[in-house]
């Protein structure tokens, strides 16, 4: 799906993590697979936001 263009992005913040998530989809026409029509593609990436400790 390297040829498939980005459709939507979004940048979220929770539970001392931070992330981003993309979406791709793209119509099947495969006579040797009938069924499904649409693939789907979801990547998600996480970074770990730990705060430096304090000194006491």
């Amino acid at each position: 799906m390297a040829d498939v263009p980005l459709l939507g992005r979004t940048r979220g913040k929770g539970h001392r993590r931070s992330g981003t998530r993309g979406v791709k989809a793209c119509t099947v026409s495969n006579p040797l697979f009938p069924v499904p029509r649409q693939a789907i593609e979801i990547k998600r990436r996480r970074i770990d936001r730990k705060t430096p400790a304090r000194p006491q």
